[in-house]
């Protein structure tokens, strides 16, 4: 992960109960804007690691690597790289939303219509992941809605 670049996320960005508004990890970055003088990627970095993020920060960056993510590019413009995490941090949060509302939606199994609705989840999430894994989310046509 390169905070130096961190962006706000976009409104389209829902915490709910999402895992990431579990461990308030978007929450701190946001609080921790107005109070820095500057917020480079050592400050940040050390700022959310003496709060406890830093096993999670390592998780995100391997993830990002992994995943091919295009804000890892030393060569990229700054607006280029906030434009690109914050895509990656919708993405993340989609995943986190969907996640909880397939464990939402396993207790309320019940009827047929349940079932449809459940695989409609399933389906988006598998979907979301591959395009993850694959690295397609970064194109242009790898939407996230």
């Amino acid at each position: 992960m390169n905070p130096a670049f961190i962006g706000l996320p976009g409104e389209g960005a829902a915490f709910g109960s999402s895992q990431l508004a579990q461990n308030d990890l978007p929450r701190e970055i946001i609080w921790v804007r107005p109070y820095a003088d500057v917020l480079d990627s050592e400050g940040l970095t050390r700022h959310l690691t003496s709060r406890g993020y830093g096993a999670l920060l390592g998780e995100i960056d391997r993830a990002a690597r992994i995943s091919g993510a295009p804000f890892l590019n030393p060569d990229l413009t700054q607006d280029a790289a906030r434009i690109s995490w914050s895509h990656a941090f919708e993405v993340l949060t989609r995943m986190a939303a969907l996640e909880s509302a397939l464990t939402v939606a396993k207790t309320e199994l019940t009827e047929s219509s349940d079932a449809q609705a459940f695989m409609r989840l399933k389906g988006e999430r598998d979907a979301l992941k591959r395009a993850i894994r694959t690295g397609t989310v970064w194109t242009a046509s790898g939407s996230i809605d």
